[in-house]
């Protein structure tokens, strides 16, 4: 029997003009369809807060890529169990998703877009 574990993000301001994240993603998300617990890790640097921080770009320019991983935080657990042989599917949500990537949502950056590429590690 094949079990999925669907992360969703919930909400995602890219480059944001909000006060008090002017400058700052936050990849917010849940696990449903099993009980295992995800945690993420950034360029292979554990992240208790679960935020993938993107850093700064000017305008113009392209960004630095960010490595970041979402892994059973442990992986003993009943639900998480011989998932490295399952299928694992992760779903994105943003109300400015498109072909290209995520798009602004707010701020001055219109044509900003955040692009994640998926690597099976």
């Amino acid at each position: 029997m094949k079990k999925s574990i669907i992360a969703s993000i919930i909400a995602l301001g890219v480059l944001g003009g909000t006060a008090h994240a002017a400058n700052e993603v936050t990849f917010l998300g849940s696990v449903s369809a099993t009980t295992c617990d995800l945690t993420t890790s950034v360029n292979g640097a554990a992240q208790p807060n679960q935020v993938v921080q993107l850093g700064t770009v000017q305008a113009g320019q392209e960004g630095t890529a960010v490595d970041f991983a979402m892994k059973p935080a442990n992986p003993g657990s009943l639900g998480c169990q011989g998932l490295d042989t399952k299928t694992v599917t992760v779903s994105w949500a943003s109300a400015a998703l498109n072909a290209d990537g995520f798009g602004a949502t707010g701020g001055a950056a219109t044509d900003a877009t955040v692009l994640v590429n998926n690597v099976n590690a």
